[in-house]
């Protein structure tokens, strides 16, 4: 979808910068193992039809879609056949962008894809703490509530000392990689054009936090 001009990610920090845990890696797609474990948990394909079931439910849920989205539109399509190749499937909703977001602020939905643009300076508070998680409209939106990522958020900004706020971050990435709220997917390659009529510019790269670009 992007030409290879991006990342796959596993957390919510800027990719790269130095609250991003870059030794964490992302779960592998590998529709085997997930056959696996869900055949564990009870799930078969009794009626073979190539969808797992359990208990007379078959694994199954809806993902909304905004409508006309130039990347959405490529990338759901594309989850929805390697989540088939697993016995899962994924039926697709598609909204209108006002239509999507009243469903997102009335949690009237299963799934979604959205994007963050995420600060430089790491403060999960707003997305991630539970005080946010029954707030009307609030960007905690899936309700996420934990008590341990609670008291790592809560440090994180009183930790003055940037190595304990990096290794508070990278604990709460640790969390967010077992637990599983959101599954993260890539970050595109920021790509800039400067006009030939602009002279000594400098294009800088995410700086590392203490020292001078």
């Amino acid at each position: 979808v992007y030409f290879g001009l991006g990342a796959v990610v596993d957390g919510p920090f800027q990719y790269q910068g130095p609250f991003y845990d870059m030794t964490l890696a992302p779960w592998p797609y590998d529709p085997a193992a997930a056959r696996s474990l869900l055949a564990e948990a009870g799930w078969r394909d009794e009626d073979g039809d190539g969808s797992l079931e359990r208990d007379g439910r078959k694994c199954e849920f809806t993902m909304m879609q905004i409508a006309n989205h130039p990347s959405q539109s490529k990338v759901l399509p594309i989850i929805k056949e390697d989540l088939a190749a697993a016995g899962i499937k994924m039926r697709l909703d598609v909204y209108e962008w006002s239509v999507f977001l009243q469903r997102i602020d009335e949690r009237n939905f299963e799934a979604c894809m959205l994007a963050w643009t995420v600060p430089m300076e790491a403060d999960p508070y707003q997305v991630w703490h539970s005080s946010q998680a029954d707030v009307p409209n609030s960007s905690n939106f899936i309700g996420f509530r934990d008590a341990e990522a609670d008291r790592l958020i809560e440090a994180i900004r009183v930790a003055f000392d940037v190595k304990e706020r990096i290794e508070l971050c990278h604990r709460f990435q640790a969390l967010l990689h077992r637990e599983q709220p959101y599954t993260f997917l890539f970050a595109p390659a920021k790509l800039s054009g400067i006009s030939a009529r602009y002279e000594n510019v400098r294009l800088l790269p995410y700086p590392t936090l203490g020292t001078t670009p």
